[in-house]
């Protein structure tokens, strides 16, 4: 019976401590990863928390848009045309993961929708997405004024206020509505 041999040559020596060094380095970048990430997220609540008043105001006044519009005229005009359940585009804003980003971005935005006529308790009225190239790739539902200041960026909610205080949410619609009816 022959001996093992037990001894390994210094270049598999070298590998295996360059594998261990390469799982190390790779978990330390998603610690800082996620740590940035961390950072971001209470820069945002810091934000949420310094406004909240304002913010708190928009959002009751884009819940306030959305009863009016289901009984004013032309929401019953638009709801008997395309039907309870339609989904329609109220505000685009360059924002993605969350965040916003540079307005000259093309390939990412986020979007708000009225989610059909004003929804039962167990129906979001609002869906807030984000796009990549044209693909949903992140919805978010909200129910009341709560889930509009926890759950977007506060920038995207004033938007969206701005946007309804003027016209520019009918470009939106109507912009949304074309793409429909094509």
């Amino acid at each position: 019976m022959s001996k093992l041999n037990l001894s390994h040559s210094p270049e598999f020596e070298r590998l295996i401590n360059d594998r261990l060094m390469q799982q190390r380095t790779t978990a330390l970048r998603d610690v800082l990863r996620h740590q940035t990430q961390l950072l971001k997220e209470i820069e945002i609540d810091r934000l949420r928390i310094k406004r909240f008043e304002e913010l708190w105001a928009a959002a009751e006044f884009v819940f306030a848009w959305r009863d009016w519009f289901a009984v004013s005229e032309i929401g019953q005009r638009f709801f008997h045309a395309f039907g309870d359940d339609v989904k329609s585009v109220l505000c685009v804003g360059k924002f993605w993961l969350g965040k916003p980003i540079e307005p000259t971005d093309r390939v990412c935005h986020a979007r708000l929708l009225l989610n059909g006529r004003p929804p039962s308790p167990n129906k979001p009225a609002f869906l807030y997405q984000e796009l990549h190239k044209g693909q949903v790739s992140k919805v978010l539902e909200i129910y009341d004024v709560t889930g509009f200041i926890t759950t977007i960026h506060p920038n995207f909610l004033l938007e969206v206020n701005e946007q309804l205080h003027g016209n520019g949410v009918w470009d939106c619609i109507v912009r949304h509505l074309k793409v429909r009816v094509r």
